[in-house]
């Protein structure tokens, strides 16, 4: 059985850097129905992208993002 996809949002966010989650993130805590995009299968942006593999603010980003 394949799951219903939901196709109607009243905000899109593109990019699921830090600015894009912000948004995402408060528009979504202000009751409106929020969709967040982003090319990358990880959220973060340049940021999570361009910091050191097993450095502390990797491990701290991970467990912020999941």
């Amino acid at each position: 059985m394949t799951a219903a996809v939901r196709t109607n949002w009243e905000l899109a966010v593109v990019g699921g850097g830090p600015a894009g989650l912000a948004a995402a993130s408060l528009a979504a805590k202000l009751g409106v129905e929020t969709v967040l995009f982003d090319e990358q299968p990880t959220l973060g942006g340049q940021v999570y992208r361009n910091i050191e593999a097993n450095s502390r603010t990797d491990d701290r980003l991970r467990a912020i993002l999941g």
